[in-house]
């Protein structure tokens, strides 16, 4: 027979188990949440050209050795043509690299090179890109910089 000790502590050990549980549950909710919401919104930085441009209010920025030196991004974007992405952090980062193929930042599943960069950059740099260098001209062609909606 059990005594009363005993069937107390069976029960508060059932209890904390019970609970224990559903905070995993609970925290395993949030975790996925936020990682498939930074996996279907992932963030990039474009630069589209535009070799006919001509406008009599926008003064496009001439891009320098110095500022492909300061910012390596912008190599990525106005001479490579590819996209950049952006930085949630280095966990979720490491983690959008693991993912599958549904991943933009993941090139196994597609053929030849990617239209992505290797290359993160933080908000930050995004912000200071997408400010300075808005309409920007590399070689003679002009080039506009944004992000993914």
């Amino acid at each position: 027979m059990e005594t009363e000790d005993e069937s107390i502590t069976a029960s508060n050990r059932a209890l904390l188990i019970t609970i224990a549980a559903i905070a995993v549950i609970v925290l395993g909710g949030i975790f996925l949440l936020f990682y498939s919401t930074i996996l279907y919104h992932e963030q990039h930085v474009i630069a589209v050209a535009r070799p006919d441009f001509e406008s009599d209010s926008v003064v496009p920025r001439h891009i320098t050795s110095d500022d492909f030196k300061e910012h390596p991004a912008l190599e990525e974007l106005i001479v490579k043509r590819k996209l950049v992405l952006v930085s949630y952090g280095l966990f979720w980062d490491v983690l959008l690299r693991i993912d599958p193929p549904r991943s933009h930042y993941h090139t196994a599943g597609q053929k030849g090179e990617s239209r992505y960069s290797k290359t993160r950059i933080s908000w930050d740099e995004k912000n200071i890109l997408i400010h300075n260098y808005t309409w920007s001209e590399y070689n003679g062609t002009v080039s506009n910089i944004g992000q993914s909606a």
